[in-house]
């Protein structure tokens, strides 16, 4: 046996269980340790893991099988030039890293979103919501408030075209940023074909002077744009009907703050199921236009007392007026 220039190749020396010198040849001595060092290693490695659990690092509820694999892949390292031993770990590597992902999955919450290792979403914008005016009927073809008061006056959509005498478009500022919406035309309106000029017009005249503000600044105009026969309330498909003309106009205007006046108005462009009496007073958002709604001036006549409220409804609109265009000066 030729010794290298270090001594005789491991696999050459004597299988011993302790250090010995063996005479491999008359000149040189070594000692036999290769043995002992893998043993020495097996136990102090055996001996540190069994501290380690004692100590509580490794989870109690960790499975029996789990630990065997763990033992078993320490006495792979030991003989990694055993044949076919390399798959064998990479198999061992595996399992492990699966039982530990479900021991780490069933350690969470089932309401934790980090069990379902997804990527963070970005944060959902609540939908603003539309007021009912509009519709899938669009007359975007309109290009202004004078064609839209054409078409008003020759349209016969609904059975209210062949009973009217006059139709309602509506009149005011094509830019107004206060717009008032009520419910109808009445007999006076019928007959001049202007709205509100009749008892409650001129009450709702009065409720803008004091708002100092007059007919010519704000828009005023009605869900139907034709008188219904006895004043009786709007059916629906005459809603239907008109609405996207009252659509146009204020897509047209662009109003800061639409002011809805009574009952049949409120149902019509917000909820119709709402009540006026629960919802007066109390600011509403749709399309992106501030929403007041109130009782309309013809309920005032028949209920005075209801005056009080309506004079706070408006001083709401007044003061947030007065906040929208001191931030437009600074």
């Amino acid at each position: 046996m030729n010794p290298g220039p270090l001594g005789p190749e491991p696999s050459a020396l004597p299988n011993c269980a302790t250090p010995r010198p063996c005479a491999l040849k008359s000149t040189s001595i070594v000692y036999c340790i290769t043995p002992m060092v893998s043993n020495t290693i097996r136990t102090l490695c055996q001996q540190a893991w069994k501290a380690i659990a004692i100590c509580g690092i490794i989870s109690l509820g960790q499975k029996e099988g789990d630990v065997m694999a763990e033992e078993k892949q320490l006495t792979l390292f030991e003989r990694g030039d055993v044949e076919g031993s390399a798959p064998e770990q990479m198999s061992l590597w595996q399992a492990e890293a699966g039982s530990k992902k479900r021991s780490t999955e069933a350690a969470m919450p089932s309401w934790s979103a980090v069990a379902q290792m997804r990527a963070p979403r970005e944060p959902t914008r609540p939908v603003e919501p539309k007021g009912l005016w509009e519709t899938d009927i669009v007359r975007d073809y309109l290009p202004d408030l004078d064609a839209i008061a054409r078409e008003v006056r020759d349209c016969r959509l609904c059975k209210l075209g062949r009973t009217r005498t006059n139709a309602v478009p509506g009149e005011g500022h094509p830019h107004a940023r206060i717009m008032f919406v009520g419910e109808g035309p009445g007999a006076d309106e019928d007959a001049q074909g202007r709205p509100f000029v009749g008892a409650a017009g001129r009450l709702l005249d009065k409720i803008i002077a004091a708002m100092d503000l007059n007919r010519k600044e704000v828009f005023i105009g009605n869900v139907v744009k034709c008188r219904p026969p006895g004043n009786r309330v709007p059916e629906s498909d005459e809603v239907s009907a008109c609405v996207p003309y009252l659509a146009r106009q204020i897509e047209l205007i662009r109003p800061d703050i639409l002011v809805i006046l009574g009952a049949t108005a409120l149902k019509a462009l917000i909820d119709p199921k709402a009540s006026i009496t629960r919802m007066r007073g109390t600011w509403l958002t749709r399309s992106g236009i501030m929403v007041m709604p109130t009782f309309h001036p013809a309920a005032l006549l028949r209920d005075p007392g209801k005056k009080v409220l309506v004079w706070e409804d408006m001083n709401k609109v007044t003061a947030w007026m007065k906040d929208i265009n001191g931030q437009r000066e600074e």
